[in-house]
């Protein structure tokens, strides 16, 4: 009797459920390696976001305490001046505020959890020990939160600075930033330090700009997550190999 033909098929199917696992393990570590970057940048995004905001609102507080009415002989404000591009960063870093933290909490809920992987079990094995209906929810919340959070605060930081710019580039209208650059040259004893003003005003404009692509890159990579975590999520539903039936004896 013979059964060289059965051991051939059990070990071919065994190699190809260990070549599964190696691929599998490797999307895993692919997928943690981009979850922590994108919790840095995530972190560093929400730095910025606190930090235009800081700006922003303190030149709101300082026009607010040093502007006088016309009765006045020498106001230190126009008249006309167009606070909206500095309102709209207070509005816009709030909600960029506001979608960071959403993103942080909802990450330390992780689809993926290195508590979950073993190197006694087969990747099978462990994901099938899991209730996976319940992973798979919070899977999909996950996933969702970690793609609109970050497009909500890319258009919200695009809005700020199409807005800055648009109104800015007026010629016959003075925005914060134009004013106080205007004038930064003129030594001031008192509030408001115009040179002190404009450098923190173009320090929150340099900052908006530069969420523009770190919101796009965090978008990016939560988009590849999703793609990753789809992937796993298939193979954690796919059957198991199944072993050809044995050969007849002879």
């Amino acid at each position: 009797m013979s059964f060289t033909g059965t051991k051939t098929e059990i070990s071919a199917s065994n190699f190809e459920v260990d070549s599964d696992d190696l691929r599998q393990e490797s999307k895993i570590r692919i997928y943690r390696l981009v979850e922590s970057a994108r919790i840095g940048l995530t972190a560093l995004a929400l730095a910025a976001g606190v930090t235009v905001l800081g700006v922003a609102a303190n030149s709101v507080s300082i026009y607010n305490a040093t502007n006088v009415t016309d009765a006045y002989l020498l106001p230190l404000w126009p008249v006309n001046m167009d606070l909206r591009p500095t309102v709209v960063f207070i509005v816009t870093s709030t909600i960029i505020i506001l979608t960071k933290i959403i993103s942080l909490v909802a990450s330390r809920a992780q689809p993926v959890s290195s508590k979950h992987l073993t190197t006694e079990q087969s990747f099978l094995q462990r994901w099938t020990n899991l209730r996976l209906q319940k992973a798979q929810n919070r899977a999909i919340i996950h996933m969702a939160l970690s793609i609109v959070v970050p497009a909500v605060a890319f258009i919200a930081a695009l809005v700020g600075v199409v807005f800055f710019y648009t109104v800015n580039a007026s010629a016959t209208v003075d925005s914060f930033q134009s004013w106080t650059c205007r004038w930064q040259d003129v030594p001031m004893i008192t509030q408001p330090h115009f040179g002190t003003l404009c450098k923190q005003s173009q320090a929150g404009l340099g900052l908006a700009v530069f969420l523009l692509p770190l919101e796009a890159i965090i978008l990016g990579m939560a988009s590849y997550q999703a793609l990753l975590q789809r992937q796993l999520s298939k193979a954690t539903r796919a059957p198991e190999p199944k072993t050809g039936p044995p050969s007849d004896m002879s």
